[in-house]
């Protein structure tokens, strides 16, 4: 026990916590199981352990219930545990929090880019309109030109395959000219 005692002084509690098992291992002296249960207790509770701390202060106590030092110690162990516990759930809390602000990030980019894509896709179906209504303009006016260049081909070659067309026509003048002339 005095070495457990010292490693616990020493701050050494995984060298005492082993030194104190030992002691349990080694006697079956009543009371010399319950001071190295309650040192054991004592020890897991100055390492930050006070759910393995509760367990051993409460053997001590089965062992020996005349034991104020293991009563309050038994109770600082249990308000440390119940902290323990507490701050447990405020994390868990907190990082459900953190996942749900996460979530919702991702589903807000989710959307932001299923929005682009629609727009994307969006903006392809009216340049497609557009580019669709402009070469149909394209056709019409195509059309319309060829309409209008129709009729003119079709009087030039009226014209050159008709005798009477205008040229024609000089030439006949000055026939009719010179023949009224020589009379």
């Amino acid at each position: 026990l005095a070495l457990g005692e010292t490693l616990n002084r020493l701050d050494k509690y995984d060298e005492a916590a082993r030194e104190f098992g030992r002691t349990l291992e080694l006697t079956d002296n009543s009371d010399l199981r319950a001071e190295a249960l309650y040192n054991l207790g004592t020890t897991l509770l100055a390492a930050g352990k006070p759910d393995e701390a509760v367990a051993k202060l409460q053997d001590s106590l089965a062992q020996d219930p005349d034991q104020p030092d293991a009563l309050v110690n038994l109770e600082q162990a249990l308000k440390l545990l119940k902290q323990k516990q507490q701050q447990q759930k405020q994390d868990q809390k907190q990082d459900q929090k953190q996942d749900q602000k996460q979530d919702q990030k991702q589903d807000q980019k989710q959307q932001q880019d299923q929005q682009k894509q629609d727009q994307q896709q969006q903006d392809q179906k009216d340049q497609q309109q557009q580019d669709k209504k402009q070469d149909q303009k394209k056709a019409q006016q195509d059309q319309q030109d060829q309409d209008q260049e129709q009729p003119e081909q079709n009087l030039q070659n009226e014209q050159k395959s008709d005798p009477s067309s205008e040229e024609l026509d000089k030439e006949h003048a000055l026939q009719i000219l010179k023949a009224l002339n020589s009379d």
